[in-house]
């Protein structure tokens, strides 16, 4: 294992050498107004001693800190960790530092603002509120500063964009659910128009319909995206019961995130239905968990990684090509078939 040295400062270089900090400071940050010859001979000594400026001196004199912020709902969900991971390989790879906070709402807002107090070059975000809006960010970032929007749509946002395929993953799981007779399909989702559940509920609702399958009113149940965990857990789980509870209720029911999926199992036990044999289950993301369920989750499978990786390579090229088009990049998603499916009862 390589020693880890530390790093000098720019004082102990410049008294090292026998020159003022000032003049280090100006062949680094301003080269052009230093004499070329003592320019050369300070980078030599430079290479020589194995000094560099830190980032927090480069920033205080003007330049890059080559770090950059990124703001994810919650490092807990491994969704959640793989895009951070993915963020953290493709920068480390090219020498950034990424400055990584797991929050939401106002307290993304908060992560926001402390992030570029640090003077961080790029931030890319990932919270899931959609009532952030554009005019937030840029009253606490500016209007040119670079930024990521990562796998939350946030309609009206005009920034670089990576965001995981919805619409198509929510169609491969009605395509696979209609492929196993299922006509009555019921459905979990996050409500207050968050735009990802809208997506995958459009997406499924179009395979469905293709052979004549449906997702009644009665059959969806919707959940608020803010409250506290324990109680939403409650009510999601009555709402469930009721559901398929029902005289006449679902065969299947899609959930738009693996963590609904788990409530859909649990509610089903309650009430005494089999899974598979009585009530097929799909869910979305593939979290960690997903293969060790009881059957194990047939779900659509985002891929964190590649997204983090996209949406670091976004926003380097940003702050190298600050005047670009905006662009958007989607990614697909995948079925993955395990054990909560079945034919239609």
């Amino acid at each position: 294992m390589s020693e880890i040295r530390r790093q000098m400062s720019m004082r102990d270089f410049s008294r090292q050498i026998g020159v003022s900090p000032a003049t280090v400071s100006r062949v680094f940050s301003n080269p052009d107004a230093v004499a070329g010859g003592t320019r050369e001979w300070v980078l030599k000594e430079a290479r020589k001693a194995g000094f560099r400026p830190s980032p927090v001196t480069r920033s205080a004199i003007g330049k890059s800190t080559r770090s950059i912020g990124v703001l994810v709902p919650d490092l807990s969900v491994s969704f959640f960790a793989d895009i951070a991971r993915g963020v953290q390989a493709a920068l480390l790879a090219e020498d950034y530092l990424p400055v990584v906070l797991s929050n939401d709402g106002e307290d993304g807002l908060r992560g926001v603002q402390r992030m570029i107090d640090h003077r961080v070059d790029a931030l890319i975000f990932g919270v899931s509120d959609e009532a952030i809006s554009q005019a937030d960010l840029v009253a606490i970032t500016g209007e040119k500063f670079p930024l990521i929007v990562v796998d939350q749509p946030h309609p009206g946002f005009e920034y670089d964009t990576v965001l995981s395929d919805d619409d198509l993953g929510g169609f491969q799981a009605g395509e696979h659910l209609a492929g196993l007779g299922h006509r009555r399909v019921g459905c979990v989702h996050y409500g207050e128009g968050t735009s990802n559940c809208e997506a995958r509920i459009a997406g499924c609702r179009r395979a469905l319909a293709a052979v004549g399958g449906e997702m009644r009113p009665a059959d969806v149940v919707q959940v608020p995206v803010h409250g506290e965990e324990d109680v939403l857990k409650r009510t999601v789980v009555s709402e469930l019961e009721r559901m398929l509870g029902m005289p006449d209720q679902p065969t299947a029911v899609f959930a738009t995130t693996d963590l609904f999926a788990r409530d859909v199992m649990l509610a089903a036990r309650r009430l005494g239905l089999r899974i598979p044999d009585d009530l097929s289950v799909v869910g979305f993301a593939d979290l960690n968990f997903a293969d060790l369920t009881d059957p194990p989750l047939t779900t659509i499978r985002q891929n964190g990684l590649a997204l983090g990786r996209q949406a670091a390579e976004m926003a380097m090229k940003r702050i190298a090509e600050p005047e670009r088009e905006c662009c958007r990049t989607v990614i697909p998603t995948r079925l993955v078939v395990r054990g909560t499916t079945a034919t239609a009862p």
